[in-house]
């Protein structure tokens, strides 16, 4: 449980939560992200509650790494950084996925073209001729998850 907890973050800076097993760390951001709505008390946005500030405008102004959601299997490592803002799926000219594996340095384990997963490339159509990789270290899935949550930002 969370108890007396007040803190400002500033617009425009990068903030890591850390702290022991069990202090509240993921309690925390679920909170800040309307995952999970909370018992008591109110978080603040430039003085509006929270709670009145619908979830999917509030979670598009977000851009989170959780822990729990890192691995996504069955598609390509540039598929898995470029969820973090899938209109780069689409149309990526300036190559800011690329630019965010290069930061990660995600190409020094794994080509991005490379598909993630321990299953059969012809259960996945389009894959048959491409190159698979069963899985990565945990180290290495967070590299992943934090390129993709800077291109959220973009």
């Amino acid at each position: 449980m969370l108890k007396g907890l007040n803190f400002v973050f500033e617009r425009g800076k990068l903030y890591s939560i850390v702290g022991k097993n069990g202090c509240g760390k993921s309690t925390l951001v679920n909170l800040l992200t309307k995952l999970h709505l909370p018992n008591g008390g109110n978080i603040l946005v430039k003085g509006t509650d929270l709670d009145i500030i619908p979830a999917p405008t509030w979670q598009k102004a977000l851009a989170v790494a959780p822990q729990d959601h890192m691995e996504m299997h069955r598609f390509q490592v540039k598929d898995n950084i470029g969820i973090g803002n899938v209109a780069l799926l689409e149309d990526d000219p300036d190559n800011l996925i690329a630019k965010e594996a290069e930061a990660f340095r995600i190409p020094e384990f794994v080509d991005i073209e490379t598909f993630i997963g321990h299953c059969s490339p012809f259960n996945v159509p389009g894959s048959e001729n491409q190159t698979w990789k069963g899985d990565f270290s945990a180290g290495q899935w967070q590299r992943i998850a934090l390129a993709r949550t800077f291109c959220r930002l973009y």
